[in-house]
């Protein structure tokens, strides 16, 4: 993934992980069978190993160096807490509707973090320098 992320722009990775994300999120949420579940899942594991190792890179990247290390642990940290919350409110969800509305909501808010790194800027093959102006 390094020699990825650095040859073509970091957030059009994130972009097309969280959109794979999607695609996996739905196919779980279809309860199909197995075979489908199995895909579903397989796609979301390999976006979220895909998406993970570039946003941390591209989040710290986005940083002044003066606040790069408190950014970055407020970002990480708001990430856990919106999935600690995430899974204590998808079961309530589920109940309210259905499975698949419930796994959807998961893909989509995956798929927003993904248009949101959209409206960041380049980051790869620039030095922190140029990037923290």
């Amino acid at each position: 993934m390094v020699v990825t992320a650095d040859k073509i722009e970091r957030k059009y990775l994130i972009f097309g992980a969280t959109c794979i994300w999607l695609i996996g999120m739905l196919l779980i949420g279809t309860l199909a069978d197995g075979v489908i579940v199995t895909i579903g899942s397989f796609l979301a594991a390999l976006a979220l190993g895909s998406y993970l190792q570039v946003a941390y890179t591209f989040t710290a990247e986005r940083l002044p160096t003066r606040l790069r290390a408190r950014g970055f642990a407020l970002a990480d940290g708001g990430g856990h807490l919106g999935g600690a919350v995430g899974a204590l409110l998808l079961p309530t969800l589920v109940i309210g509707t259905t499975f698949f509305v419930g796994f959807a909501v998961i893909g989509l808010t995956g798929l927003v973090a993904g248009v949101i790194a959209l409206g960041g800027p380049k980051t790869s093959g620039r030095s922190l320098e140029k990037v923290s102006r």
